[in-house]
């Protein structure tokens, strides 16, 4: 999880320390490093587990199924390939988390008092037009969608802050002059019913949107039934 942050250190110190440059430039020299850099001894931990993984398959094809090694290969290739996921959805929720400090830093307007918060995942973000209003970033999280104008920079003002409880997702494939189009339905804190509209590019991209969407609503509502998928024309 930390190689990319290892490797942005890195890349700092020797730009602005000239002994620490100097001291990697002697080391790298060594015979022991066999020609190798600093980072391509960082990477080694990395590609280490998906190597293991290789071995062991390459070894298991090659071992006979009543030999009495087989099993034992083939219970340590099931515990390193479920090593690697673990390791990979580490990675997934790292980036994740990094996103949601980065966005707290450079997002105002509608969000949440506690941006940054245990249960809240960041997922997906994109372009899309909001119709009637602008071109908006969309930001989904595990429990909500932010609708954004990009402003100066890298920030962004959160012109709406959709829940994804009580939530209705409905394809707009009627609406002619606005293709790819997709619109959430829920109810606010007051008991009022709002309503977004939203066009894709393209109609893989309307349904990326839409398939996301569902797939954090649908686990927030897991057992309550308060989510309601309708794929009916509008």
């Amino acid at each position: 999880n930390n190689f990319d942050s290892a490797i942005e250190l890195s890349t700092q110190l020797k730009k602005k320390n000239a002994d620490f440059a100097a001291f990697l430039r002697k080391a790298e020299k060594i015979p022991a490093c066999r020609g190798l850099t600093f980072e391509s001894f960082l990477i080694m931990p990395v590609q280490r587990v998906p190597r293991y993984v290789m071995l062991l398959m390459d070894l298991l094809k090659n071992t006979w199924e009543d030999h009495s090694d087989y099993s034992s290969i083939e219970a340590a290739l099931k515990k390193m390939k479920e090593t690697g996921d673990f390791i990979n959805e580490s990675k997934r929720n790292f980036e994740a988390s990094e996103k949601i400090k980065v966005l707290a830093k450079s997002v105002t307007g509608k969000v949440p008092k506690e941006f940054i918060a245990p249960h809240r995942k960041f997922i997906k973000e994109g372009a899309v037009k909001w119709v009637g209003n602008f071109t908006a970033q969309l930001f989904l999280f595990s429990d909500m969608l932010l609708v954004t104008k990009s402003g100066r920079g890298s920030s962004y003002d959160s012109k709406a802050m959709i829940g994804l409880t009580q939530l209705s997702i409905n394809k707009c494939e009627d609406l002619k002059k606005v293709p790819n189009a997709f619109k959430l339905s829920n109810i606010d804190d007051h008991n009022k019913k709002q309503e977004y509209t939203f066009s894709c590019d393209t109609e893989m991209e309307r349904d990326s949107w839409i398939k996301n969407i569902y797939q954090q609503a649908d686990a927030i509502a897991s057992g309550t039934h308060s989510f309601r998928k309708s794929m009916a024309h509008q």
